[in-house]
């Protein structure tokens, strides 16, 4: 849990480089998604050492709303800062959360 902590919102560190916001052309907020899905898929499966592998198609709709949000977030971060969007993208989740959860649990 600490790790996560610690690296929570680090992914949009290098989109801050000056290397990156001097490219030409400009680097896309899809890749930057790119990179951070594959990363995801990748350190995902080792969590399957330790627990077995359920499919759910819960699973496959929430990577059809993960993808544009995070190449929003991408986008958010060049236009107002990392603080800023990390704030805001943490306080909705907050919000949401709870709400969720109950529908999730007294529906499903």
């Amino acid at each position: 849990m600490a790790t996560a902590v610690v690296a929570f919102g680090s992914f949009a560190v290098p989109i801050k480089f000056s290397a990156v916001r001097n490219a030409d052309p400009p680097v896309h907020p899809f890749v930057f998604q790119t990179y951070k899905s594959i990363w995801c898929f990748i350190t995902c499966w080792v969590i399957l050492l330790f627990r077995p592998l359920y499919f759910t198609w819960l699973g496959v709709v929430s990577a059809c709303f993960w993808v544009p949000a995070g190449a929003a977030y991408v986008v958010a971060v060049n236009h107002v800062g990392i603080g800023v969007t990390q704030a805001v993208s943490i306080s909705r989740e907050a919000g949401m959360r709870p709400r969720l959860h109950g529908i999730i649990e007294i529906h499903l």
